[in-house]
């Protein structure tokens, strides 16, 4: 889960929006999947919590952040690939933002391999 300490605002240009979360968002909680995708990518259990703009799936989400807002912020299906001790991996993951009082307050992750 990523938690948003400050609201934001789903209205705001997608440049804001990105320096928002790089800005406020962070991971909250996670699951065992979510560590092991961080041990691929060589990221350390120490640093895991923070969003990180180079992370794929920080990546794809950004990708999609568009049409987020238009969709409530509901985003299910979306695909990626990396490369991790000698083979490809694909995720398949999703998003589900929590809207409270207009305002972008939490993002829920799930992803399948």
């Amino acid at each position: 889960m990523l938690n948003c300490p400050q609201p934001m605002d789903p209205n705001l240009p997608m440049g804001d929006q990105i320096a928002w979360l790089q800005a406020h968002a962070y991971i909250a909680e996670s699951n065992l999947s979510y560590l092991r995708l961080n041990r691929h990518m060589g990221v350390p259990e120490a640093d895991a919590r923070q969003w990180r703009s180079d992370a794929p799936w920080v990546r794809t989400f950004i990708d999609h952040l568009g049409a987020a807002p238009h969709q409530g912020y509901l985003m299910d299906g979306l695909q990626f690939t990396m490369a991790a001790e000698s083979q490809q991996l694909t995720y398949i993951m999703g998003f589900r933002g929590v809207i409270e009082q207009g305002k972008l307050v939490r993002l829920w992750a799930w992803r399948a391999t």
